[in-house]
């Protein structure tokens, strides 16, 4: 009976480490350099939902130069 509940027990937290580590990647924005910007757009709430309200994360910065 007790390797029976040890061996639920470690499935079970098998199955709860498994889920977490999938559903880790759902938060993403993306990157893009234009010329001398980059530009990072996602959404401020992540992950999104339908019906939830939600905005555009949107970040413009200047890249920097490599000098010679």
């Amino acid at each position: 009976m007790l390797r029976i509940l040890v061996s639920m027990t470690l499935v079970f937290v098998a199955a709860a480490v498994g889920f977490w580590w999938t559903a880790a990647p759902a938060a993403a924005h993306e990157r893009r350099a234009v010329g001398q910007y980059t530009f990072v757009v996602g959404f401020t709430g992540e992950p999104a939902f339908v019906e939830d309200k939600n905005g555009v994360d949107l970040r413009v910065t200047r890249t920097q130069a490599a000098s010679p």
